[in-house]
């Protein structure tokens, strides 16, 4: 147990979670520093630092690289990591712009079915060809309605031909064209060939060595390494990648010729064929990451420097139709791995699980973790982000990486990553809580061995077997059905690995059924095999159930029993075994739904047995590892909004500890009761919350501990309220930060200069304003700082709120332009756009804005983010649209967006007087779901920031028999006003 107390109180460096840092837009040396000795305030292990397309310097400028030394020599001094960022999944990469313009080498490419035609027996087919060297034109007997790939012809290409023409005898024949084209994001840049070692190299030799060259006494220690998403080159939308490397060395493995294989990949063909597929996608994975991610990972090793890969689970630009996440693990020997998370961690539960599982349990790795992303791009808050960091614990230990972390305020649409906890976010301060409590989780679990007694086998083999470019209907059906197999588990209480078809088959079966991997990496072993996808199972992965289950172990087909196998496709042999199989006397073999599962895994013991009201609870997944001398669990509410009063059984052990990451303590449970081998103990479960417990047979001495001022009431044995007061829906509701008013409708027209020969662009809006605020900033997002004065001056353009020209607002202007006003409007707009005082100007009623660009060199500027008015008021409906309005005073529980403020970002502070009953022992304030951190004062004394739940406080000595005074601060996320989403 003292293991666990020192992993509490001091976390290792390496447990410390890292925040990956996107330097966008004007880099300035002072903020560098203020912000990255606020990554290291906050308890931060490291920064990586990701280069973005915008930011000035460019990337790889000497100005870029004294920047970069400058955080090194930062970092050094307070014994922080830094590592260098290069996202290679997004569409664009400032390193590759440039290069790949001369070197084709470099460019992404990709086979498109162009053309399919079906060509009946005796007659002809003739078509033109335009570039022989980017055209396959391939031709296939059709058999049984399919194709027979024992037919293919190829018909081109062919060196001087610009014709293909193809007469069909013997039948009917398949012809189709394809074209290879090199990938481009929609902006017309090239994306990087990871199939190419060339990419790798150049990459290396114009990049990594410049790095190591010039900061090579930095290394190990400050400069660590670099971080990897590796390109998204995968089957997509009717196309697959394609390079001169994947025909030759696909060649070179096989035997085969890869160009008369093209028909099964894009076709329906006879199942015996199908692993044709599963070679080709298998092959093109195994590929790329030897090809890209293998090169600078030796690279890595050659400088003792680490690589963490982030393995791509879909394709940015071509998501529909998709080959995703059953190709997600990375089969390349590397240090590191995880995956780019893109759906963020709750959607990705199964990729997620099963490349930490792969990594712990089959490659021996450590696991990266990404949190902070999200389909949606919506700005993270701390709850959100423990609820990750807590839901990753539960996969095993990892590096925690915090995405999102932007340099400048940016309103652009085409990044994906969302704002997440950075210099911008109102609780940005709370995050040191946020990384305490990662640091010692992460130290908490990293010598667990985990028990498992699931083992979900992966259907990798069974989903690329029935996936077409053009047809994924297998790809999400069978995602879909391993998400809910996982989830179900959960859901009953199991626990479980997600291991692949290699490991599964690796796995040694002892007399009663059970299996194991021979590392013994897990305590205990499988007791039940779960195949979600089956339709055509790997020959090898069938055979290993067959001897499972005969020797008395539980298998469990996913919806539907095996139709074929991989090698013989469906045949009537095969049939016959599958039925044998079903019908064995043991009854160990079932064929169920997801919902289903529930008896067939009833002989598996939970890790904890957790009920609510004498009811099994459903939302609280427990799960079960092993210390040095000491028993661990882990017990998380899966439940966003609902709390549970549990009774909770564990097997007796002498001693309970509930181990609390955030502070660092360890309190020992004194209301448990032992009944022969089972102890009882009632918890509170807080949404989302999840509690450490550890039990052992030697007492560990809890009396020096630090003693927390937090009245948060979060220790184990809280009972259920006997009374409970609700307060008002009625709160005098004040914004601590300036309300937005986008302008969206716009009136452009185009001017002419007969002077200059050059031309303007005009743009006029109209907004109304019932009431004149005392404060209204309106911001030009996008536009630089400098500019608004006349085109003979040089300038780019000028603002006018009716009729009258407005000049910016600067930092050391006087009279209206005060300083504090500046102030809070570079703090809510951020220092890089055109900011007005308009207040002046302003009159009720209609109110007309006009911006004027003009170029002299180039193309005039123009409108692409809505502009912004900011300021004290409230916003409502007009007669045409929202209007600025006097600022309501009440509001209700529900979000402020609903009383005037639909595009706050930052705080608001609501204020209710209550009184209490005559009679009590206890006064406990609950709060059950809030967007935010919250800042609670009673009766004007401060009680506190809580950043997630249990958001539980005991208010008994801070009450008063007479009026009581509840103020409560909540903050949200800059997403009100950058993604203008109304959270």
């Amino acid at each position: 147990m003292k293991k666990v107390k020192d992993a509490l109180a001091r976390p290792a460096p390496d447990c410390r979670p890292w925040a990956l840092w996107l330097w966008n837009k004007q880099i300035s040396e002072l903020d560098l520093i203020d912000q990255l000795n606020s990554f290291v305030e906050n308890g931060f292990g490291g920064v990586a630092i990701r280069p973005s397309r915008d930011m000035d310097p460019a990337y790889l400028s000497e100005e870029f690289f004294e920047y970069f030394e400058l955080v090194l020599a930062t970092a050094k001094s307070v014994g922080f990591g830094v590592r260098l960022a290069d996202d290679f999944a997004l569409p664009f990469n400032d390193f590759f712009e440039g290069l790949a313009q001369y070197d084709s080498a470099l460019r992404a490419r990709q086979l498109t079915l162009e053309h399919a035609e079906i060509v009946p027996s005796r007659a002809s087919f003739e078509r033109a060809i335009d570039d022989p060297d980017s055209i396959y034109v391939l031709a296939t007997g059709i058999k049984n309605d399919r194709i027979d790939p024992k037919t293919v012809k190829v018909l081109a290409p062919a060196r001087g031909v610009d014709r293909v023409s193809f007469k069909a005898t013997g039948g009917d024949w398949q012809v189709m064209v394809l074209r290879a084209s090199e990938m481009v994001e929609p902006d017309g840049h090239f994306i990087p060939n990871p199939f190419n070692s060339v990419t790798a190299h150049t990459y290396v030799q114009e990049v990594l060595e410049e790095f190591t060259g010039r900061f090579s006494k930095y290394a190990p220690a400050t400069f660590q390494g670099i971080v990897t998403e590796v390109p998204a080159c995968l089957p997509a939308e009717n196309a697959i990648p394609w390079d001169s490397e994947l025909v030759a060395r696909y060649h070179t493995k096989f035997k085969k010729d890869l160009v008369k294989t093209l028909p099964v990949l894009f076709l329906e063909t006879e199942d015996t064929f199908a692993r044709e597929r599963v070679a080709v996608y298998s092959f093109m994975a195994q590929l790329m990451h030897e090809r890209f991610a293998g090169v600078l990972e030796s690279w890595a090793k050659k400088h003792r420097l680490s690589q963490w890969v982030l393995g791509p689970e879909r394709n940015v630009l071509h998501a529909t139709n998709a080959l995703r996440d059953c190709l997600a693990v990375a089969p390349v020997p590397l240090a590191s791995y995880g995956v780019q998370n893109q759906e963020g961690t709750e959607s990705s539960a199964a990729v997620v699980r099963s490349v930490a599982d792969s990594n712990a349990i089959e490659h021996k790795r450590e696991t990266v973790s990404v949190i902070g992303r999200n389909h949606l791009c919506a700005g993270a808050t701390l709850q959100s982000l423990k609820t990750e960091i807590d839901l990753h614990a539960l996969n095993g230990p990892s590096r925690v990486l915090l995405d999102g972390c932007f340099f400048n305020l940016d309103h652009r649409s085409h990044v994906r990553t969302p704002f997440n906890p950075s210099w911008y976010y109102p609780a940005w301060d709370q995050t040191v809580n946020l990384c305490a409590y990662s640091a010692r989780l992460a130290g908490l679990l990293k010598t667990v061995h985990f028990t498992r007694p699931a083992a979900v086998i992966m259907p990798s083999s069974s989903l690329t077997a029935d996936y077409l470019p053009g047809n994924n209907e297998s790809i999400r059906r069978g995602t879909g059905l391993l998400a809910k197999t996982i989830a179900e588990l959960q859901r009953l209480n199991v626990d479980y690995d997600i291991v692949s078809e290699e490991l599964f088959v690796a796995c040694s079966i002892r007399a009663n059924g059970e299996f194991s991997t021979s590392d013994r990496i897990r305590k205990g072993r499988y007791q039940v095999a779960i195949i979600p996808y089956s339709r055509l199972i790997n020959r090898s992965v069938f055979v290993q159930v067959e001897k499972l289950t005969a020797k008395k172990g539980t298998a469990i087909f996913i919806a539907d029993p095996p139709q074929g196998n991989l090698d013989d496709g469906i045949s009537p042999a095969f049939t016959q075994r599958v039925e044998k199989l079903l019908r064995t006397r043991k009854k160990n073999v079932h064929v169920a739904a997801p919902k289903e599962l529930s008896p067939f895994v009833k002989h598996i013991p939970p890790a904890a047995r957790v009920s609510v009201s004498g009811k099994r609870c459903p939302d609280i997944y427990a799960a079960h590892g092993s210390g040095s001398n000491y028993e661990v669990y882990v017990l998380h509410n899966m439940a966003e909004r609902r709390d549970f009063f549990a009774t909770v059984q564990l097997p007796a052990a002498r001693h309970f500890y509930l181990a609390d990451c955030l502070s660092g303590e360890l309190h020992e449970l004194k209301n448990v009761q032992r009944e022969g081998k089972m102890s009882t103990m009632g918890l509170t479960f807080a949404p989302r919350v999840t509690y450490i417990i550890a039990a052992s047979s030697t007492k560990i001495t809890t009396a020096n501990q630090r003693k927390t001022k937090s009245s948060v009431v979060h220790k184990a044995g809280t009972q259920p309220r006997n009374y409970r007061i609700v307060l008002k829906d009625q709160w005098a509701f004040t914004p601590n930060d300036l309300n937005v008013l986008p302008l969206a409708n716009w009136n452009t027209r185009i001017g002419l200069s007969r002077e200059s020969g050059g031309y303007s662009h005009y743009c006029e809006s109209y907004f109304e304003a019932r009431e004149i605020p005392d404060t209204c900033v309106f911001t030009l997002c996008g536009f630089p700082v400098q500019g608004s004065l006349s085109e003979s001056a040089g300038k780019t353009f000028e603002l006018a709120v009716n009729g009258n020209v407005v000049e910016p607002m600067r930092s050391d202007a006087a009279g209206e332009n005060q300083p504090e006003l500046f102030g809070r409007a570079v703090a809510f707009c951020g220092p890089q756009s055109a900011k007005y005082d308009i207040r002046h100007l302003l009159v009720k009623g209609f109110n007309r804005v006009s911006v004027r660009t003009v170029s002299l060199t180039g193309d005039p500027t123009t409108i692409v983010y809505p502009p912004l008015i900011a300021g004290s008021f409230a916003i409502a409906r007009g007669t045409k649209g929202w209007t600025i309005d006097r600022p309501l005073s009440m509001a209700g529980y529900d979000s402020w967006t609903k009383y005037g403020f639909p595009y706050l970002s930052g705080s608001g502070t609501y204020r209710q007087d209550f009184e209490l009953p005559s009679g009590y022992k206890r006064i406990v304030l609950k709060f059950t779901h809030t967007s935010g951190p919250v800042e609670v004062f009673l009766n004007q004394k401060s009680l506190g920031t809580f950043s997630w739940h249990p958001m539980e406080i005991d208010i008994t000595s801070a009450c008063e028999q007479r009026r009581n005074t509840l103020e409560v601060r909540v903050m949200n996320t800059m997403d009100n006003v950058l993604r203008m989403n109304g959270r």
